[in-house]
């Protein structure tokens, strides 16, 4: 762990957990585009986090998310559409 990074205290669960940068592997040219969702998934959006993962996991584009192919991947049905799944599950 790295210790320049901020602890906070999660309440109902007791334990602590480490804040850090949702954006921290995204190419700074692109970061812009995708701040404001950064924003929401640090404030709790699950629908958010859910898009930040797979935009993380295909190198920050989103034609590669669309194009995703990998079903084993536990995000695969909600990864455009958040919470809904769109395999019909």
């Amino acid at each position: 762990m790295v210790k320049s990074e901020e602890m906070a205290e999660v309440p109902e669960m007791g334990t602590l957990r480490t804040q850090h940068d949702p954006l921290g592997t995204c190419p700074p040219g692109r970061r812009s585009y995708y701040e404001k969702m950064a924003t929401r998934a640090t404030e709790g959006s699950l629908r958010a986090c859910i898009k930040l993962k797979c935009l993380e996991c295909c190198a920050w584009y989103l034609a590669e998310v669309r194009k995703c192919e990998i079903h084993e991947c536990a995000l695969w049905g909600t990864r455009l559409t958040g919470l809904k799944r769109v395999d019909g599950k």
